[in-house]
């Protein structure tokens, strides 16, 4: 089939490989991550019934030593344990939902740490796509400062994404976190799930979806910012308060009879409306009409 010659690029780019899928990808052998549980337990051995080794406290770094094939499973959600160190050297093991999805991800003394905290249960092997609620925390000497969640259907890969100081230019932001949810493969949907900080709460911006299927579909949605992460992504260089929320779709379809092709794409930009707490999403941002 034909790929929209504009679109060429895009598709290809999210129409790598299949993975494997996986309930959750944290962090692997030899990283560095912080704790997500508040007060934790290390044991000595890799099971929930083993002799407590010591406790740390959320914020609390560990260094990952290796992943047990040992797994448990807690408010449904299945992970394996991890043997961790800390950094004054002590060793012992730690079931995968205590640590955090990210790696390092700081603000001056505050930490950032997310864990998956719920999960219905459904495998990512079995008819049905699971579903999470992560949660987000921002972490101050142990003690958590604030935190938000979301709900989201997701069943490939939970990616680090490295965090922003400066907040892309938006004023009143300190920090910008990111998530990067999904499969990178044709045909399944890609999360993005931005989050801002102010330097006392964490703000999060509605999920963006983006999917690519073959040269037949593409769809894509983006934030755009004041500024730009990179010379490949431009901000707006407008009002330092506005985020827009931009869509492009692009489609392309075989006339019958063997007649060609039909090939249809638009692009709609809009400004997101601050309503005193969050950031909400424009109307009115489905195909424009001719």
């Amino acid at each position: 089939m034909k790929i929209l010659p504009t679109l060429t690029f895009l598709v290809l780019l999210f129409c790598l490989p299949t993975l494997s899928a996986q309930n959750l990808m944290y962090t692997g052998e030899g990283d560095t991550t912080f704790v997500f549980g508040d007060k934790v337990n290390v044991r000595q051995q890799p099971r929930t019934d083993a002799q407590v080794a010591f406790q740390l406290v959320a914020g609390d770094a560990v260094i990952i030593l290796e992943e047990k094939e040992v797994r448990s499973t807690l408010n449904k959600i299945d992970l394996p344990w991890y043997k961790v160190k800390t950094y004054s050297g002590q060793t012992g093991y730690i079931w995968g939902g205590l640590l955090s999805l990210w790696g390092m991800q700081e603000d001056g003394d505050v930490k950032f740490v997310a864990g998956a905290v719920q999960s219905d249960g459904l495998k990512p092997d079995q008819d049905g796509v699971p579903t999470y609620t992560i949660e987000v925390r921002a972490v101050r000497n142990g003690a958590v400062l604030n935190k938000i969640s979301t709900t989201i259907q997701n069943q490939g890969l939970v990616r680090r994404v490295p965090i922003e100081i400066g907040a892309r230019g938006l004023q009143g932001y300190r920090a910008l976190l990111c998530f990067d949810i999904g499969v990178d493969a044709c045909g399944y949907p890609q999360h993005e799930w931005f989050i801002l900080w102010d330097g006392q709460k964490l703000v999060p911006l509605p999920l963006t979806t983006s999917m690519a299927d073959g040269g037949v579909i593409y769809h894509s949605e983006s934030y755009i910012f004041p500024e730009g992460p990179d010379q490949s992504t431009a901000g707006h260089y407008g009002d330092p308060t506005r985020i827009y929320f931009s869509i492009e779709h692009g489609e392309e379809e075989e006339l019958d009879g063997d007649n060609g092709w039909n090939s249809s794409s638009w692009k709609r930009v809009r400004p997101m409306r601050w309503d005193g707490k969050q950031f909400i999403k424009p109307k009115n941002m489905d195909e424009p009409k001719n």
